[in-house]
């Protein structure tokens, strides 16, 4: 009888040991996958952002110096759940995520770069200084 006992602890113990691997593995993938989200609500918040100065430059042949410049909102009011302003600088596009993104992209900025190549505008994305985000979280970064 006592064999019985000591059998279904020990598949108790393996089961719970299974369960925290798994959890040991999920929860930084888990945590990725918000992080990247948050970040992908900056890249969307871009596409008007990047219209209005594919626009002006067809137009003017140069590139706007600021929002009011290129016919968008203010900085502050293009925003959302997670990046607090998206601002038109020095050619630039600057994305900044706000309060309540996660820490590890709160406060930082990924600039946008235009590129022109074969009369179009290629867009790179870069940081500068501490205002790093680690690239995995990035992807390619590279785009229209």
């Amino acid at each position: 009888m006592m064999k019985n006992n000591a059998f279904v602890f020990i598949e108790l113990l393996v089961v719970l040991f299974l369960i925290t691997i798994l959890f040991s593995i999920a929860v930084p993938e888990y945590s990725d996958y918000l992080v990247k989200t948050q970040i992908a609500e900056g890249f969307l918040l871009t596409i008007p952002v990047k219209k209005a100065i594919s626009d002006y430059y067809a137009y003017h042949g140069s590139f706007p110096t600021d929002n009011l410049a290129a016919g968008l909102l203010k900085p502050e009011k293009l925003s959302g759940n997670y990046v607090s302003q998206v601002e038109i600088n020095n050619r630039q596009v600057a994305v900044t995520f706000g309060n309540k993104s996660l820490a590890k992209i709160r406060g930082k900025i990924i600039y946008f770069i235009p590129k022109i190549s074969k009369e179009t505008i290629r867009w790179y994305c870069a940081e500068k200084g501490n205002m790093m985000i680690e690239a995995k979280y990035l992807g390619r970064c590279v785009g229209d």
